[in-house]
């Protein structure tokens, strides 16, 4: 017997017994005890080594004929192989058509635990509750599909377990608040990914998706490591998605670094693949970007006009926390030239966008500004409110850049009101918080 079948049919038999009502112990009494319990177990979880003559024991109860078991084995195959293009296809209504009719044909379909194909019908009842914002309905499918497909590695032609690590990743990141978790799995799916399978482009997204994580938590200079790869295979690179978003990124890794003309040019070059291609809300954050840059220059003029074609734009805009971004650059635009009120406007509409949202990063930074128009209007007590909030945030959420800034300004504050004690509480985490990441550089270059 090839290993193969040696595998295949332990887990057909397993799912034989499962399904006459045997426990292994009954099957092992039912063989008249010629074959343990822990020797069917074995058998069944693949663990070599169970000779054929116990196979045909374990056969006999089960009223299998161990003789036909390639013919079994092809007939399984076979069906199953049927019912994993069906699926792709009802994949196919979900990609074109979203949820609904998909998640319809889905539902009236079953399959056993131990079937191969539960692991992809699972997978698929996922990506609908995520389409239909059932988060926590959508993790555990996800998660559910990962450990039926581990167990049958062969049946994960589709590299649909670094799909569901994707998709966990987006769960952790945008509706749970938590970035490192979100990095975790973004990673564990760039591992479990297999090139010679198929969706072969799934690893740019996942690439892209590590290096927007990376740039959120302040890990500039692996970010930037991370989006050379992709620069590496641009040529080959078809989802256009992930290459607006590689421009994007490489333009606020360029802000952050103060090369404020590269990354004018990246912003712009990724503005026009967002035209051209009809990506609404690329081109959307690529304008705000553009209008940042122009605004850090004093460029105030052209700086709102490339915020007011981006506002233009909000009816079309599905994720409205992506909103919370240009209500919180017209804030600051307002601030420099003085115009309070409309400053005001917008930085309240960015809270409150971001209060009804799952992106904490925007709203975090929307918190933030909030502060900033106080300390503008010289109302220190009231800033204290707003970085508060943000800074319950922030440590949840473990952003880096937004948690130390946050901590700095209440410090700020505290101190100008003579608070010394909430001062010192302030500056004694931000002592903490320099010395984890101090030494947390230290064992990753030790490690690296």
């Amino acid at each position: 017997m090839e290993m193969r079948d040696y595998l295949d049919f332990g887990k057909y038999l397993r799912k034989a017994r499962k399904s006459l009502g045997y426990t292994l112990d009954n099957l092992s009494k039912a063989a008249k005890e010629e074959i343990s319990a822990a020797t069917i177990s074995n058998y069944e979880r693949g663990i070599a080594g169970v000779s054929e003559d116990k196979i045909k024991l374990m056969c006999q109860p089960l009223e299998i004929d161990f003789s036909q078991y390639r013919n079994i084995l092809k007939n399984e195959r076979e069906q199953q192989d049927k019912w994993y293009k069906k699926l792709l296809g009802i994949e196919g209504l979900l990609d074109y058509l979203g949820a609904n009719k998909a998640y319809t044909k889905l539902k009236t379909l079953t399959f056993d635990m131990d079937d191969p194909i539960s692991g992809i019908h699972a997978y698929l009842i996922g990506r609908c509750y995520y389409h239909k914002k059932k988060w926590t309905k959508a993790r555990e499918k996800f998660e559910e599909a990962i450990n039926i497909l581990k167990d049958h590695p062969d049946w994960d032609k589709s590299n649909i377990i670094p799909f569901c690590y994707k998709e966990l990743g987006r769960i952790a990141y945008y509706h749970e608040g938590n970035a490192e978790r979100a990095i975790h799995f973004n990673n564990l799916g760039i591992d479990s990914f297999i090139p010679e399978k198929e969706r072969p482009g799934l690893i740019y997204v996942l690439l892209v998706t590590k290096a927007f994580y990376l740039e959120k938590m302040n890990e500039n200079e692996s970010a930037t490591r991370t989006l050379s790869q992709l620069w590496k295979d641009i040529g080959k690179i078809d989802n256009i998605e992930v290459r607006i978003n590689m421009f994007e990124i490489q333009a606020l890794l360029f802000i952050k670094a103060n090369f404020y003309d590269k990354a004018k040019e990246y912003a712009e070059r990724g503005a026009e693949l967002a035209r051209t291609n009809k990506e609404i809300e690329r081109g959307f954050e690529l304008w705000i970007t553009l209008g940042s840059l122009y605004m850090r220059s004093k460029q105030f003029e052209e700086a709102e006009e490339y915020f007011n074609l981006a506002l233009e734009m909000k009816d079309s805009i599905k994720k409205e926390y992506l909103l919370i971004s240009i209500h919180i650059q017209l804030g600051k635009l307002y601030m420099q030239q003085g115009k309070s009120d409309w400053a005001q406007e917008h930085i309240e509409k960015a809270v409150q966008i971001g209060e009804n949202s799952n992106d904490e990063y925007r709203y975090i930074e929307a918190l933030e500004t909030f502060g900033d128009f106080h300390i503008y209007q010289g109302e220190i007590e009231s800033a204290i409110i707003p970085y508060n909030k943000a800074l319950v945030q922030a440590e949840k959420s473990k952003f880096p850049s937004l948690l130390k800034d946050t901590l700095v300004k209440l410090a700020y504050c505290y101190r100008s009101v003579g608070n010394i004690e909430a001062h010192r509480k302030c500056a004694d985490k931000l002592l903490d918080y320099e010395l984890e990441l101090t030494l947390d550089s230290i064992i990753e270059k030790v490690e690296g």
